[in-house]
């Protein structure tokens, strides 16, 4: 998944004196207002129902095109898409028990399915347990059914158990956009940004070795990728700290939201971080980019030093059970 905006290289503009004020400056001078406006355009496609019913469409498409590939087409996209949706009622039953508004679940081309919701005072414990609330249910769900009825003499059942386990397990490895991913950059990540720089480098080292190993270019892409952009991702995290430094809690959704004096300063933070130049024509675009790519680490508020330990252990038994699991299938 990629992220609309900015690249490595991009330039950008500000003069100090009209970024304080917020007024209008040259066609290549970047202004708060300016920067407001982009800040604007890109919360826009959050609340787009047109663009949500065309995801929602494509995807449609995307999974007949898949499940057309196998012996039983309908039966194959039926139990993936119950399987999904299973996976992200569970997100969403966690935040509905947290009080999140706004709920909605929506399909991701070739990616799976997602879940989405508003509370601007989400602890970070309730932001953790809401990304274990999807594969989790999901895991407990298909090892309880595998104990009662083995063995599984149904193929349906067979699929089920099968997607469920494999979508799920899958949803619990410790990178980004993944669930497991979610948890680590909550848990760890949002306290000790430099942990996630070596995790990054050593997560692509390990991606490399397994690519040789394979003889996968797809492997070795995602890992050339995940190195790539280790550098680029552990300044985001140092921006996201220094906004939660300046910003108490409670943190509202959206920059939008604080005092202009507040995203000035988060303006400057975001150019002197991100170590980018003053002048260019797309300074406004860039600049509000990398601000809500900031603002969503801020919002990562870490858990408690026991519940960090009390949910790191949970997704690491997790995982365990998963290696165990697929190690039997494989022997059996």
């Amino acid at each position: 998944m990629s992220d609309e905006g900015s690249r490595p290289g991009e330039t950008l503009a500000v003069d100090d004196a009209t970024a304080k004020t917020g007024h209008e400056g040259s066609a290549h001078e970047v202004t708060l207002a300016a920067v407001d406006e982009e800040l604007e355009k890109l919360a826009r496609p959050a609340t787009n129902a047109g663009q949500g019913l065309w995801l929602l469409g494509l995807s449609a498409v995307l999974y007949v095109s898949v499940g057309m590939m196998r012996d039983q087409p309908a039966m194959f996209i039926g139990v993936l898409l119950t399987v999904l949706a299973l996976h992200e009622l569970g997100h969403l039953a966690a935040m509905r028990a947290f009080g999140f508004r706004d709920l909605r679940m929506f399909f991701i081309p070739l990616f799976g399915a997602g879940a989405m919701g508003r509370k601007v005072d989400a602890t970070g414990t309730q932001r953790a347990i809401v990304a274990l609330a999807g594969p989790v249910p999901g895991i407990v769900l298909a090892l309880a059914l595998i104990f009662a009825l083995y063995p599984v003499e149904s193929e349906l059942l067979g699929l089920f158990l099968w997607l469920t386990l494999v979508l799920n397990f899958f949803n619990l490895l410790p990178l980004l956009p993944f669930d497991g991913g979610r948890l680590v950059h909550i848990v760890l990540f949002s306290r000790w940004p430099g942990v996630e720089l070596v995790f990054r480098l050593f997560a692509a080292a390990a991606l490399a070795y397994l690519a040789t190993r394979m003889g996968s270019y797809v492997i070795g892409v995602v890992a050339a990728f995940m190195a790539l952009g280790a550098g680029w991702n552990a300044r985001v995290a140092r921006l996201g700290q220094q906004m939660r430094e300046r910003v108490p809690t409670p943190r509202p959704l959206t920059l939008l939201e604080t005092s202009a004096e507040v995203r000035t300063a988060a303006m400057e933070d975001t150019i002197t971080t991100m170590g980018l130049s003053r002048y260019s024509p797309q300074a406004p675009r860039t600049v509000a980019v990398f601000m809500t790519r900031g603002w969503e680490r801020a919002l990562d508020t870490p858990p408690g030093v026991v519940a960090s330990a009390v949910l790191l252990l949970v997704h690491a038994a997790f995982v365990g059970i998963g290696v165990l699991v697929f190690k039997s299938l494989q022997q059996a």
